[in-house]
């Protein structure tokens, strides 16, 4: 469906979108994620003809589109601002890409109206769109783009101005109308919880370049970054100096502590290296803590309720502040002296760049 070649797009001195390739396939919810000023939103709008690359190709259904206009282009976008006309009805919203697209007016309306009952504003045509609650107005600007049929649908941050609780009814109103639709789609957010509830594939975007692409199980497990290991999940991290190294395990002694623990090898890794261990917080075990090779101790500075779980903030005995996740809501306060355990396969080692 979509090849990115090696695409570079610059802005003077700074480079937003650094030799990026990628491919989407048909039918596919392809999602990238990355902090601000990461280079996702411009090589969004790249790929859509808003933005003009320095270097690379861009193929749409076998079709290089590099060179082309944004209206000679088969994607249809859905921006951050929504970009709606406010001084049109939602139905000319909805009709203005076909009318441009040079639909007759029969078909247009029929389309219109099928397109208003798959968003659940059957009804609403005639309202003028500041009538409209804001999550109304995301489900019209939504159905301007997919009325028009695109070959690729491109979504850049569409739901980020919305509150939490509307926000997750969007998204799961979102994946079933891709699926059902089958919508070739590329969703843009910062927001890495929503990349991985609704995607199929996820590239994760640093410094204008691609850290990793894989589906969200993979991305969480098996990280092939530090970058990736911090960004995706809640982490804490360990740095410090290796031991030894001995079938892909990694001991290393803690900067701070001197303590040593052991992790798995996320890449080439040597005796005397520096590293940094990323452990995700739900994988610490303060329970049975003695059951596991890696073990510290360490006072409770602060205990965060969150629902379900309970974020733990450890002062660590030798030095240095580790959080962990805990079920159990009412067993710790602060002040309390606990041990925490970890698996060795459960703390991703990599090399850090001296």
């Amino acid at each position: 469906m979509l090849s990115v070649t090696n695409l570079t797009k610059s802005y003077g001195e700074v480079t937003a979108v650094d030799d990026v390739s990628l491919h989407v396939n048909d039918g596919e919810f392809f999602s990238i994620v990355g902090p601000s000023g990461s280079g996702k939103s411009t090589l969004l709008r790249c790929v859509g003809g808003l933005e003009r690359p320095q270097e690379g190709t861009i193929t749409l259904g076998g079709e290089e589109v590099s060179e082309r206009e944004a209206y000679d282009r088969d994607t249809s976008t859905v921006f951050q601002n929504l970009a709606l006309f406010p001084h049109m009805t939602v139905n000319e919203n909805i009709a203005y890409g076909m009318k441009r697209r040079g639909m007759e007016p029969e078909s247009r309306a029929e389309r219109i109206e099928r397109y208003l009952d798959l968003v659940d504003l059957a009804g609403y045509g005639e309202r003028s769109t500041d009538q409209l609650s804001g999550g109304e107005q995301q489900r019209v600007a939504l159905a301007r783009s997919l009325v028009v049929r695109p070959a690729l649908l491109l979504l850049d941050e569409p739901l980020a101005s919305l509150d939490q609780q509307l926000r997750v009814q969007l998204q799961n109103e979102l994946y079933e109308l891709q699926r059902e639709l089958t919508q070739t789609a590329i969703y843009v957010t910062h927001d890495q919880n929503v990349a991985l509830s609704i995607s199929d594939r996820v590239a994760v975007m640093n410094e204008g370049r691609i850290e990793q692409i894989g589906d969200p199980q993979e991305l969480y497990e098996n990280p092939a970054t530090e970058f990736v290991a911090r960004f995706i999940g809640d982490s804490s991290q360990f740095e410090g100096t290796v031991t030894e190294v001995e079938d892909g395990v990694v001991r290393f002694a803690l900067s701070e502590s001197g303590a040593e623990v052991e992790g798995r090898s996320m890449g080439p890794i040597s005796t005397g290296a520096t590293v940094c261990g990323v452990v995700k917080l739900e994988d610490f075990d303060l329970e049975r803590p003695q059951s596991h090779p890696n073990q510290l101790e360490g006072t409770i500075r602060r205990v965060s309720y969150r629902g379900q779980t309970t974020k733990l903030l450890l002062d660590i005995t030798d030095g240095g502040l580790v959080e962990v996740l805990t079920a159990d809501l009412d067993q710790y306060t602060v002040g309390d002296e606990v041990a925490v355990g970890w698996a060795p396969q459960d703390c991703s080692t990599y090399g850090v760049d001296a």
